[in-house]
């Protein structure tokens, strides 16, 4: 009997251990799935040759993982025609000079900030101070922009990763404390119980005799 329940005490300790690394893998793969989501790729299509606009596409990372995540370039968007007539009339009033030029670079470099959240912009303008050429070209930026926002990005996911860990590994310890204390309480019940049978069988017995005579012949019982 003793054994059944210990055999049974550690079956479920290891099922509960076996549950809580099934949540954890679940979580890593969430918190993973939704930093894949945040990145971005420079080109909508692998055959592409020219600067594609902001889209989505599902792209395939170097460990085999695929996500749908964000592509095309912000610069392109405001590089159409249609677009650069638009900003003209309606934000410069029809004049296309310096001042509106300003204005523009200023836009661009708003929905740089806004699209790549997890940039580090002032990584990004020591690049810029560092190949001064490079950066007259504002594509370059985008570029720069995008590197630097997917580094911040599994940078991100990867404490997230390891916060996950972190809080599994110490419920895991929590419960492999609070199960050993469980196994002491019953390793000590049952052994006061082992104890209680060993005195009591060492204990010496009673035999209580009666007899009773009939006739000639005396019967004895015994108790």
């Amino acid at each position: 009997m003793v054994k059944v329940v210990l055999a049974s005490l550690v079956l479920a300790a290891c099922y509960s251990s076996a549950q809580l690394e099934t949540q954890r893998h679940t979580e890593i793969d969430r918190v993973a799935n939704e930093g894949y989501a945040q990145l971005v790729v420079p080109a909508c299509t692998s055959a592409s040759t020219t600067m594609e606009p902001p889209g989505m596409t599902i792209h395939r990372f170097p460990n085999g993982q695929e996500a749908r995540v964000g592509c095309g370039l912000v610069l392109a968007k405001l590089l159409a025609p249609a677009e650069m007539q638009r900003f003209v009339a309606e934000i410069c009033h029809g004049v296309d000079d310096d001042v509106c030029s300003g204005n523009f670079v200023q836009m661009f470099l708003a929905q740089l900030r806004e699209r790549y959240t997890f940039a580090d912009w002032s990584a990004v303008e020591e690049r810029c101070t560092a190949h001064p050429i490079d950066c007259k070209q504002w594509v370059n930026i985008e570029l720069w922009a995008i590197d630097s926002h997917d580094d911040g990005v599994v940078k991100h996911a990867k404490a997230q990763m390891n916060g996950v860990n972190d809080r599994y590994f110490a419920s895991e310890a929590q419960q492999q404390a609070e199960h050993d204390r469980h196994m002491a309480a019953i390793g000590a019940v049952l052994q006061g119980a082992a104890q209680g049978m060993a005195e009591a069988s060492q204990q010496p017995q009673t035999v209580n005799c009666t007899s009773n005579t009939i006739g000639t012949s005396t019967y004895t019982s015994c108790r």
